[in-house]
């Protein structure tokens, strides 16, 4: 009989200290304004980033400062469009993966492309309607982009 109550609550002191990063209440969250978007756990992330996204400038890697103009990025839960400017459109696979991410200097959550296997974005701050991304997503490490949230009509 002790060993089934030792084994009782051994059980229950080791699954209260394994919740989870998705055992979280996001009823209770901002999610307009996070400075280090980075380091919130994945489902925030997700909440913040997933929707329809007007890229507007670029900064960064080879190309310094570009904008773009009528590029639109609409992130769904596994997969993303992005619309240019000249109205050709990439559809691209992805999963969330957490790696180094030299930029920040620690582990994040990034969209990993999975077509070409490596790192698409990386999500540094939100602020009202407007995400900072970065990544290796042209080619270029550490480029940054500027996006704008398109509201919905």
């Amino acid at each position: 009989m002790r060993k089934i109550i030792f084994i009782s609550l051994l059980s229950s002191i080791l699954c209260y200290g394994c919740k989870k990063e998705d055992d979280i209440d996001l009823s209770t969250i901002d999610f307009s304004n996070i400075e280090n978007l980075y380091t919130q756990p994945l489902p925030v992330i997700q909440k913040c980033v997933q929707g329809k996204w007007k890229w507007f400038v670029t900064y960064g890697g080879v190309v310094g400062e570009s904008y773009h103009d009528n590029t639109f990025v609409d992130i769904y839960e596994d997969y993303c469009v992005i619309t240019s400017d000249n109205g050709e459109q990439r559809t691209f696979n992805y999963r969330w993966k957490k790696i180094y991410a030299e930029q920040y200097k620690r582990k994040a959550w990034v969209i990993w492309d999975t077509d070409i296997n490596r790192e698409a974005w990386c999500f540094s701050s939100i602020k009202n309607d407007t995400i900072g991304v970065g990544g290796t997503h042209s080619g270029y490490p550490y480029m940054a982009f500027v996006w704008a949230r398109v509201k919905s009509e």
